[in-house]
């Protein structure tokens, strides 16, 4: 008989942390709007156990997934490969990995970091008592594909509605002996940046306001975990809002989670699988020693003028740049060229279920052909899972250009994939 426990952890940081997610924020957060949480599911069929873990934070670096690793075997005997860390992907979260013009992360924060996450993984276990699973699905996306083609055929962020997305809510109910509802364990595919580059409070954004509305309309304790897809290519519906916005949204996706949950039904929980792989992405070639000079001093002297004219949210974007920059020189000067960047893989699986984990900000397009070919019909694909290596664009995304392609490594890492 499978068991299951659930459990969760305030990862709220303090006031004053640099908030990450956007490169023009105007300031550290200013206040608390909405906790953060750390959300754990442990099942165990007796033999093995898999702990699969939801946080409020907009990803995690891999120093951190690592220390994670290393509390939650010393504490619960879960191995790495059974362990699946999803982060939400909101914008209005905290600093924690080094990212590129986001202002440094609160360092006393990330060292607690991995206790907290590791915590809410050991009380789910010291909670296991038997189960049920039921797994449903409704239609009613709350995201938009945000690669917009402008009149001049370049790629801009904005709405297209006829791009791809993924218009479905997945929900996992779990169930108790008895039949009650104890946890649901709800996915769906779109950023969360309902909340702008100009927010300052702390928020879960529309994933948190969800799982409130979803613990409320259940009641006894149920806990909603949300699990969050492969948006590389998605934007909410409404981007740069309100918190109002953020709460209609939130509250819409809860609506199609519970439609979700009413027309679940029962699955085969046994066997439990796991499998984990780390591939490596062959990178794109450096740039020559002089191109890549150029490129360092004109970020240089953007920077210089930024700070000529006192603009201190230009200037912090551009040390960043600078930096990068940096990094391709020293990387042109090597003359290396068979550079790659490793890019993991998790699976668990429990009966029916299938999760599948990937380490970046992949575009819908990868999931629904996992979905397409996976032998377990019941698959949800995850991304920001096990860290988070930047985007993992489509082939054809690369012709077309835009943010994703040609500007969001810069932040991230030092050359594209």
């Amino acid at each position: 008989m499978l068991e299951g426990g659930l459990a969760s952890v305030n990862i709220t940081p303090p006031i004053e942390v640099w908030m990450s997610g956007f490169a023009g924020r105007p300031s550290p957060a200013k206040s608390v709007h909405d906790e953060l949480l750390v959300k754990a599911l442990v099942l165990s069929d007796g033999e093995s156990k898999v702990a699969i873990v939801g946080m409020d934070l907009l990803g995690l670096d891999f120093d951190i997934v690592e220390q994670v690793r290393t509390l939650v075997r010393e504490w619960t005997g879960i191995p790495a490969d059974a362990l699946l860390l999803n982060t939400s992907h909101t914008h209005s979260g905290p600093s924690v990995g080094p990212l590129r013009s986001m202002g440094d992360a609160h360092q006393a924060y990330v060292q607690l970091l991995p206790a907290k996450i590791a915590t809410a993984v050991k009380l789910a276990c010291e909670r296991l008592k038997p189960i049920t699973m039921r797994y449903g699905v409704a239609e009613g996306a709350i995201g938009i594909n945000r690669r917009e083609r402008k009149p001049d055929g370049s790629m801009q962020l904005g709405k297209n509605p006829a791009g791809a997305i993924d218009p479905n809510v997945y929900v996992l109910r779990i169930d108790a002996g008895d039949g009650d509802t104890i946890g649901l364990v709800f996915h769906h595919a779109a950023h969360p940046v309902v909340l702008g580059a100009s927010n300052v409070a702390i928020s879960a954004d529309y994933p948190g306001v969800t799982a409130r509305a979803l613990e409320r309309a259940f009641g006894n304790g149920v806990l909603a975990m949300f699990l969050q897809g492969c948006c590389g290519n998605i934007n909410a519906l409404r981007v740069g809002g309100t918190f109002e916005e953020c709460e209609r949204l939130g509250r819409a996706l809860a609506g199609v989670a519970m439609r979700a949950a009413a027309l679940a039904e029962p699955v085969e929980t046994m066997p439990i699988r796991v499998h984990r792989e780390v591939v490596q992405l062959p990178l794109l070639p450096p740039p020559s020693v002089e191109e890549a000079q150029k490129l360092v001093e004109a970020h240089r002297k953007a920077l210089q003028e930024a700070e000529r004219a006192n603009n201190e949210v230009k200037a912090r974007i551009e040390r960043g740049m600078v930096q990068w920059a940096e990094g391709v020189y020293e990387l042109a000067r090597s003359g290396r060229t068979d550079l790659h960047q490793p890019f993991e893989i998790c699976v668990i699986r429990i009966g029916d279920v299938a999760f599948v984990g990937l380490s970046g900000e992949v575009f819908i397009e990868y999931a629904q052909s996992i979905q397409a070919q996976s032998p377990i019909g019941k698959t949800m694909v995850l991304g920001y899972t096990n860290g988070c290596i930047g985007y993992v664009p489509t082939a054809i995304a690369y012709s077309e250009g835009g943010y994703e392609v040609e500007t969001a490594y810069k932040y991230y890492a030092t050359l594209m994939i």
